[in-house]
C-alpha cells in the first residue's frame, strides 16, 4: 500500500474549522451486568455488538512474523471478566494422570492488560528460548508442542465447574489442537481451530461447556472495543485485582493520553510523542463510582483528561476523544465528544505534497469558490471528500492543473484526494 501523506493548514484554521461529532455506546443492560461488547470504528462510527459471556477461551488467529511479532501467533486468552481461572501446577503433570490435589496453592494466571500477545497461558514466555508457556517450538518441525495441562475453573451462579486443558499442539502456525475434558478424563472434547477461517481477526474464541468454537469479532476493521476485563488497581491504599468496565485498543492504532489540559483546547500537538499501542491507554480509570445506586446515577469523570487515537492510516492527523457521560450498569451508556484533529502547518496559502512520485500544490487554503490542484502528472484526478469519507466532488484532468469549483460546498474541512499513475495523495483543505 502506498503511503497518503495528509498535508494540513495553520493551528488557526486547524481550530476555526476542526468538527466536533457526538457518539454514543452502549454495553446493554441486564444481566449479567454490562452483558455486551461493542467493537468500535472512529473513522465511521460503526459499532458491532456481541455478547461477552458465550466464550472461555480466545486462541490467536494472526501468523507470526519473526523476528518481532511471534508472540501474537501463539496466544490464548481466558475471559476472566466472566468468571474464567487458570490456575498451574507447580511441576508439569501428564494429562492422563492429572492430579488437582492442593490446587489452592498454585498460582492463578491472567491475561496481561497491556498487550493482546500475553494470555493466561502463555505464562513464562521465553523465560527459555522458544518458549511460549503452554509449549516449546521445536525447529525441526517448525510446530510449537504443548507441555503442561492447566486446571480451568469456570464460575457458574453458586457453583463452579472444573475442567482440565491442554494445548497439544499449534501446527506450523496454521492449525491449534488442544484438549478439554473433567478432571477424571470423562466429557472430554478435542479442539482444532484453523487459523485461515478468521482472517483478518485476532482470536478464535471458544465455550468450553458447549464446546463449540465462536466467531465474535467483526469482519470489518474496528479500533476500540468497550469490554470488562481484569486489571490491577488500588483499593483503600491496597493493590488488588479487579473487574473493570473500560475500552481497549485495537493492535494497529496508536493512543495518547493527555492530561491537565482543559479538553477544550487540548490540541494535536499536546499528544505529541505520548503515542502508545499499548492496549488500555484509555482504559477504565476516566471514570469515578458514583455515590448511590449506580443503576441511574452518571459516574463521574475525570477532569482536563482527552484521548487522541491515531489508525494505522494516519500520520498528520488523529481524533481527539473526550468522555462527557457514563452510567451503569442498567442502562449502560458511554457518551463522548470525537474530534478529527490536524497537525498544524507553519504556513498557509499554498499547499505543497509529495507522496512517492507525486509532487502536488493545492490552493489557495482556505479556498472561497475556487480550488487549483496542480501536479506534475498529465493525467489526473481529483476527489473532494468530507469527514465521513463520502465523496461531493470528482474532477479529472490531461493537463496537470485541475480547477475545481466548491462554490456550492458547504462551509467546513475537506480532503482532496489526487489519484495518478504514479500513485496517491492527500490534502486536507478548508472551504469559508
Amino acid at each position: 500500500m502506498k503511503k497518503i501523506l495528509h498535508v494540513l493548514f495553520t493551528l488557526f484554521a486547524l481550530q476555526s474549522f476542526a468538527q466536533t461529532m457526538e457518539d454514543s455506546v452502549s454495553m446493554g443492560t441486564g444481566i449479567p451486568i454490562y452483558p455486551l461488547d461493542v467493537y468500535y470504528n472512529v473513522t465511521n462510527g460503526a459499532k458491532d455488538t456481541v455478547r461477552n459471556n458465550n466464550w472461555h477461551l480466545a486462541f490467536a488467529v494472526r501468523s507470526a512474523q519473526p523476528p518481532l511479532n511471534v508472540a501474537r501467533a501463539a496466544c490464548v486468552r481466558i475471559n476472566e471478566a466472566r468468571g474464567v481461572q487458570v490456575f498451574v501446577p507447580p511441576t508439569t503433570q501428564n494429562w492422563n494422570t492429572f492430579d488437582t490435589s492442593g490446587w489452592q496453592s498454585w498460582r492463578r494466571l491472567r491475561d496481561s492488560d497491556t498487550s493482546w500477545d500475553i494470555g493466561a497461558f502463555n505464562d513464562g514466555y521465553f523465560v527459555q528460548q522458544f518458549n511460549f508457556g503452554w509449549g516449546t517450538y521445536n525447529m525441526t518441525t517448525r510446530h510449537i508442542d504443548g507441555q503442561k495441562t492447566f486446571l480451568i475453573r469456570i464460575q457458574q451462579g453458586q457453583n463452579a465447574v472444573w475442567r482440565k486443558f491442554k494445548v497439544m499442539q499449534l501446527s506450523f502456525d496454521t492449525t491449534w489442537y488442544a484438549a478439554s475434558a473433567n478432571i477424571d478424563g470423562t466429557d472430554s472434547a478435542a479442539i482444532t481451530i484453523t487459523k485461515g477461517n478468521y482472517a483478518g481477526k485476532l482470536f478464535a474464541y471458544y465455550n468450553l461447556l458447549n464446546k463449540t468454537v465462536v466467531d465474535r469479532e467483526p469482519s470489518t476493521p474496528w479500533h476500540l472495543l468497550w469490554s470488562r476485563y481484569f486489571t490491577r488497581v488500588n483499593v483503600f491504599g491496597i493493590d488488588t485485582f479487579y473487574t473493570v468496565t473500560g475500552i481497549l485498543q485495537h493492535p494497529t492504532i496508536r493512543t495518547a493520553r493527555v492530561s491537565s489540559v482543559d479538553t477544550d483546547s487540548a490540541a494535536f500537538n499536546d499528544a505529541e510523542g505520548k503515542y502508545t499501542t499499548l492496549i488500555n491507554i484509555i482504559g477504565w480509570d476516566w471514570k469515578v463510582s458514583p455515590q448511590g445506586p449506580p443503576s441511574t446515577t452518571p459516574w463521574e469523570l475525570v477532569d482536563s483528561l482527552s484521548f487522541f487515537v491515531k489508525t494505522a492510516e494516519m500520520t498528520d492527523s488523529a481524533y481527539k476523544l473526550v468522555m462527557t457521560k457514563f452510567t451503569g450498569p442498567n442502562p449502560q451508556i458511554t457518551i463522548f465528544n470525537k474530534t478529527l484533529m490536524a497537525k498544524p502547518q507553519p504556513t498557509v496559502g499554498v499547499e505543497k505534497l509529495s507522496a512517492g512520485k507525486i509532487k502536488l500544490m493545492v490552493y489557495p487554503n482556505p479556498a472561497h469558490t475556487e480550488l487549483y490542484v496542480a501536479t506534475e502528472e498529465n493525467e489526473a484526478t481529483a476527489y473532494i471528500t468530507d469527514l465521513t469519507g463520502r465523496t461531493v466532488y470528482q474532477q479529472s484532468t490531461l493537463s496537470g492543473t485541475i480547477r475545481l469549483d466548491v462554490s456550492s460546498l458547504n462551509k467546513g474541512v475537506y480532503f482532496v484526494r489526487v489519484s495518478t499513475r504514479q500513485g496517491e495523495a492527500v490534502s486536507r483543505v478548508s472551504i469559508n
